[in-house]
């Protein structure tokens, strides 16, 4: 089931030898590896080059069941965690209607090499980028691609929380006295990033299960919003402050709601934007929502976790491009839940910012607490704990205070 109405398109244009005539139902697919690579096919015919998989619907078909049928007998690989994005129009040049597609996006089963399982497909590869040679406009295949890859990191990790919420505050301690930056780190006692809470009206971007919220309530804030894309994590954020002077809303990083600008006198977001693919966008709407003067600290993954802990050193392959990666969240007793991870590095956060009307004041890399203090850390959780080397020797946060500048 979407969570966000399907995006209507129009396709204005055919290859030749698309003809007018009785008016099908089609889906177009886009299957995605977990490295991020997208699947491309090449029918058989001397017009046809690279498309995404897809076809026809057969009779009583839904459009992910077409396409889960459709991406196996072209590409020979399964297709998981599958979506319906758009709804499309594929117009003749006389402007008349061809046909109908739905357009959907799904994870591709890793395995072997692609194979093929009939005489229809001639090619099948996985791409990084575009192909050179298309049969449909490259434009138009890549607003395809990336409206596909968008809806499909929204839905996926919007699930992820929605199932593990439970599970998460089950094993893991957060303070709902004392804000906290990240796993076995240093809160707001020690840090002081926060100004005098007392009387303000305080804003937190990817609230979780409200915490952090509570806390700035505990610290004398007069009201304050959370936001938060997962429902089950709203439905326990609002148990927990049970307050009308701080409401939950449900809302996406990439779709947030309509609020009063220069508002609030702070704002907070703590290991949140690693589910926002779009950076500036929520900076920039945080920045809006700010009140002349105001502060907004940002707790995110460190750029040195896009390395590997070998146990007694850090290994790096590339340590300055922002990337997104696929993951997988294990709990016991059930499958693995893949959702996307997008690791900013810290010049696209710094640039979001200063394009935003927003100073850098303080960029911390906080070390674990020493040994005798990390059970009583304002978050902790076992896990985190059989990584205490590491968190020791590596930052896992970087933290940025910025002030919106008087204008």
């Amino acid at each position: 089931m979407n969570s966000h109405p399907l995006v209507e398109l129009d396709c204005p244009f055919l290859p030749e030898g698309f003809s007018a005539g009785e008016a099908n139902e089609f889906v177009i697919v886009v299957g995605f590896l977990t490295d991020g690579r997208v699947f491309f096919v090449q029918p058989a015919g001397d017009s046809r080059s690279w498309e995404l998989p897809g076809g026809a619907l057969e009779a009583g078909e839904t459009a992910t069941d077409a396409a889960k049928r459709e991406f196996h007998e072209e590409t020979g690989r399964h297709l998981g965690d599958s979506i319906e994005v758009a709804r499309i129009r594929n117009m003749l040049v006389d402007g008349r209607v061809h046909s109908h597609a739905s357009l959907v996006a799904g994870l591709a089963a890793d395995g072997g090499e692609e194979r093929l399982t009939g005489n229809e497909i001639i090619a099948c590869r996985a791409f990084p980028e575009l192909p050179t040679s298309t049969t449909f406009d490259g434009e138009w295949l890549r607003q395809l691609v990336d409206l596909a890859k968008a809806h499909l990191q929204r839905h996926l990790n919007r699930r992820m929380w929605n199932e593990t919420a439970e599970y998460y505050d089950l094993v893991t301690t957060c303070s709902k006295e004392e804000v906290h930056y990240g796993p076995l780190l240093p809160g707001e006692s020690r840090l002081r990033l926060l100004p005098d809470l007392r009387g303000s009206r305080v804003l937190d971007v990817g609230c979780g299960s409200g915490h952090n919220l509570a806390a700035m309530r505990h610290a004398g804030a007069s009201a304050g919003l959370g936001i938060d894309f997962s429902a089950e994590q709203v439905a326990r954020a609002r148990h927990l402050l049970n307050d009308p002077a701080f409401p939950i809303w449900v809302a996406d990083m990439t779709d947030l709601p309509t609020t009063d600008v220069g508002y609030f006198d702070a704002a907070l977001s703590v290991f949140a934007l690693q589910f926002a693919a779009d950076l500036r966008h929520v900076i920039a709407w945080i920045a809006g929502a700010l009140r002349p003067a105001g502060l907004l600290v940002i707790a995110m993954d460190h750029p040195s976790r896009v390395g590997n802990w070998r146990g007694e050193y850090l290994e790096i392959s590339d340590w300055f491009h922002s990337r997104t990666r696929t993951r997988n969240w294990s709990i016991p007793d059930r499958e693995p839940l893949p959702y996307f991870h997008h690791l900013h590095s810290l010049p696209a956060l710094i640039d979001a910012m200063a394009d935003n009307g927003l100073g850098v004041e303080r960029i911390l890399e906080p070390q674990a607490l020493p040994p005798d203090e990390v059970h009583s850390a304002p978050q902790s959780s076992p896990y985190f704990v059989s990584r205490y080397e590491e968190l020791r020797r590596v930052p896992y946060a970087i933290i940025v205070r910025a002030r919106k500048v008087l204008s």
